[in-house]
């Protein structure tokens, strides 16, 4: 478990949060954030749609490692790490959502850095991550972590206001 230094807040209150692998006891948790999602934003959280099974899901046994960014009791981030099977069992990959109200906070720079971890407790070569190309903000942030742009898919999604957009595909390669 990690935790991240305290910073400063909107409210400038200190905001300190921790980084905990979800559990059973986390599904209450994972359910209210979930429910906190921004429509335009539930695509990067898993390749299926939310619903109670689902985030219930989160919190049970495995392949994919997945870790909740709290302050208090309240989850204000996930990560997930899924390896990939068969010809691609050593590729990992990333998910990583965080509320807006918690952004701006390091929250998605320290979940970046444990997906790096959990990598490699999972013996992965390498990392992948799709992000939309306009989260310039995201992107640095994750080039900052040692990912670096691999392709852009043009036209590929529909981003939250509902037009197209380009995917940009990042990688990180760990151990050959």
């Amino acid at each position: 478990m990690s935790t991240s230094e305290p910073t400063e807040s909107k409210s400038e209150q200190p905001a300190a949060f921790e980084l905990r692998p979800l559990t059973a006891d986390h599904r209450r948790a994972a359910e209210t954030f979930a429910a906190k999602i921004p429509h335009g934003e539930r695509a990067f959280i898993d390749r299926s749609l939310l619903s109670q099974v689902l985030v219930a899901s989160w919190t049970q046994p495995t392949g994919a490692r997945r870790t909740g960014a709290f302050i208090g009791d309240e989850m204000m981030a996930i990560l997930t790490v899924n390896p990939q099977q068969g010809w691609m069992s050593k590729v990992g990959e990333v998910r990583l959502v965080v509320l807006p109200e918690a952004r701006g906070m390091g929250i998605a720079t320290a979940l970046a850095a444990r997906a790096v971890e959990i990598a490699g407790e999972m013996e992965l070569n390498k990392l992948y991550i799709e992000v939309l190309e306009s989260l310039t903000g995201v992107i640095a942030m994750l080039h900052a972590n040692g990912f670096e742009q691999e392709a852009v898919l043009r036209n590929h999604v529909i981003g939250g206001d509902g037009r197209p957009g380009n995917l940009c595909i990042l990688s990180r390669f760990l151990a050959e």
